[in-house]
């Protein structure tokens, strides 16, 4: 699979999100060899937060990202016969090795992420704490 590597970062101070596209263009345009780039992923005012990949809608998913998950429950779980859809809200979040959705009373850490099509981006946790 070909993944593409990119960040977005909230910054501390100015409380606002900067996309990767701004970060890129704007990454060697100080005097001083110490662009964005270099300010975002060295400075403790910016929070880093990873790309993961694209919800159901294609829009980017990242680390810190709230999520709206569908997922299967069973009315009855010794037949399995009739299937409910249920929807939970979910923290996308670096575990050990990779990305999990942070699940909290299953008895575990999280489950992990390994299909991005049955979530949907609905904010972060930055700007939608």
């Amino acid at each position: 699979m070909d993944h593409e590597i990119k960040f977005r970062f909230w910054d501390v101070k100015a409380q606002c999100m900067i996309d990767w596209r701004t970060v890129r263009q704007t990454a060697f345009n100080r005097g001083d060899g110490y662009g964005l780039m270099y300010l975002c992923f060295t400075s403790p005012e910016f929070i880093k937060m990873q790309y993961v990949g694209t919800d159901k809608n294609g829009k980017d998913i990242h680390q810190d990202d709230i999520v709206k998950e569908v997922y299967p429950d069973y009315k009855d779980d010794d037949l399995m016969d009739e299937i409910i859809l249920k929807e939970r809200i979910r923290v996308i979040e670096w575990r050990r090795h990779g990305f999990w959705i942070k699940a909290e009373g299953v008895g575990w850490e999280g489950e992990e992420l390994w299909n991005w099509e049955l979530i949907e981006v609905i904010g972060n946790i930055h700007e939608h704490p």
